[in-house]
């Protein structure tokens, strides 16, 4: 009688059902990690970019001038920062802005809203907020939260 080698359908049929069971599980865990990663980088750039206009600030004590006293602040000063979007080469999953009429002399509202692939995978975080001070929020619909306000998106959203 003459002896087989290889393996029977059963066989194969049970390690096609493994890995089907380890990549339903691994994909959904991978994406949630991307996502969290990419937060951290646009919190991160906020920060960056809230640094450098408080640089600015020292020089003129003013946050609408920079410091040549002639150039207002504004989204093309971020841009020539080239912190607008991250990352700054590629398709962007973050892009960085003031929100509208925040920048006053004592004070300004910087915001980091995820867009494209991002803004379909973080429903829970897309829009970050970073103000002078260093309060820091965040919300699901960019609406801004209420100062001092212990909002629970912020705070879950800062923390993750």
């Amino acid at each position: 009688m003459k002896k087989y080698n290889g393996f029977t359908l059963l066989e194969l049929l049970i390690v096609i059902a493994v890995i089907g069971i380890i990549v339903a599980i691994a994909i959904p865990s991978y994406t949630r990690y991307v996502v969290r990663a990419q937060r951290v980088e646009a919190r991160d750039t906020l920060q960056a970019v809230a640094n450098l206009i408080e640089q600015n600030y020292r020089v003129t004590r003013n946050y609408k001038l920079m410091a040549d006293n002639k150039t207002k602040l504004s989204d093309d000063i971020i841009k020539n920062w080239h912190m607008d979007k991250i990352p700054a080469n590629g398709d962007a999953r973050y892009e960085i802005s003031f929100v509208n009429g925040s920048i006053t002399e004592n004070g300004y509202i910087l915001q980091a809203a995820a867009v494209g692939f991002q803004a379909k995978r973080d429903t829970d975080c897309p829009y970050f907020f970073y103000d002078q001070s260093g309060v820091k929020m965040a919300s699901k619909d960019n609406k801004l939260p209420e100062k001092g306000s212990r909002d629970p998106v912020s705070i879950a959203c800062w923390s993750k």
